[in-house]
Formats: structure tokens, C-alpha cells, sequence
């Protein structure tokens, strides 16, 4: 694993994000390609429950994050954006 992670500076004028969504794309961003997540496990990361569905909810919704699989095991998987995507993955 490097120990850089690339975060576009883009997200930080992105105005529809807390300072809970940036520090959860970072966390997520520190990640390999193919890890996968566990809600309880990045709610630890957050400031509770709560706290990491409203941050999840705000990286989908301004194109930062897409969940694209749910398994058995509770595990999700994850894509970050370095540019914020449309539903669809337009840009």
C-alpha cells in the first residue's frame, strides 16, 4: 500500500459536503482498488452510525462515491470519483 492517497482538491469546493463526507472519501481513498466495507466498520471510522450514512448519502449524491455491490457478508463495494459523476457515471 502507498503511503500517499491522491484526493482531487476539487471535492473541497464541492459545497454540498461536510467536513465528515471529506474525511470519509479520504478514508476511503486510503484504501486498495479492491477493498471492501463494512457499514460498522467505517461508522467506528465516523461519529457514529448516523454520522456515516448522512456522509455516505452526501458523496453519492454529489457524484463522489458509487456503491456498486452489496454481498452476503455485509460488505460493500466502493468506486471514488476524482470528479464528481452523474447517475450513470457521466461526467
Amino acid at each position: 500500500m502507498s503511503a500517499l492517497v491522491f484526493i482531487p482538491t476539487a471535492i473541497f469546493d464541492d459545497p454540498s459536503l461536510s467536513c465528515e463526507a471529506f474525511g470519509l472519501y479520504a478514508k476511503l481513498a486510503s484504501k486498495p482498488a479492491d477493498w471492501e466495507y463494512c457499514t460498522d466498520e467505517l461508522a467506528a471510522y465516523c461519529e457514529g452510525l448516523d454520522a456515516f450514512v448522512a456522509a455516505e448519502a452526501e458523496l453519492i449524491a454529489g457524484g463522489w462515491l458509487d456503491k456498486q455491490t452489496r454481498h452476503p457478508d455485509g460488505k460493500t463495494r466502493f468506486r471514488l470519483h476524482t470528479v464528481p459523476c452523474k447517475v450513470g457515471g457521466e461526467r
